[in-house]
């Protein structure tokens, strides 16, 4: 089932998604969730409350930099899964990045992590 959260119901139906917009028209039998607006963006915590009055008590993020620091900023992740591969690659994007993190006593620890190798990968699940 997908769910589109969005403080702006209008451009979430005129933007849809690239990914929806492959499908067609009459095919999307998802949900528009329209929650408060803070500070330009939508609110997590009104998003959070709002799944959680549709039973979803589970989330996966994959989100860009901005999203990912996001819920991350507002204390909202409680594992993290991440990739780690053996290539370089110069200049791509940052996953995470203006936390806002400036000394060690504010740094965000993890209680547990594991390892897991898949194919070349390494896979980090941390939990906060």
């Amino acid at each position: 089932k997908t769910i589109v959260i969005t403080w702006n119901k209008e451009k979430a139906s005129d933007e849809l998604d690239p990914m929806l917009q492959l499908m067609q028209s009459n095919y999307f039998r998802g949900k528009v969730l329209t929650v408060d607006k803070l500070n330009g963006h939508t609110d997590l915590f009104h998003a959070m409350k709002a799944l959680g009055s549709e039973g979803i008590t589970s989330l996966l993020v994959e989100g860009g930099t901005t999203l990912s620091t996001s819920f991350l900023k507002a204390g909202l992740v409680d594992q993290i899964e991440l990739f780690i591969s053996p290539k370089i690659l110069g200049g791509g994007a940052r996953s995470i990045a203006g936390l806002g993190i400036d000394r060690m006593d504010e740094i965000l620890t993890f209680r547990s992590v594991s390892w897991t190798r898949i194919g070349e990968d390494m896979l980090l699940t941390a939990k906060f």
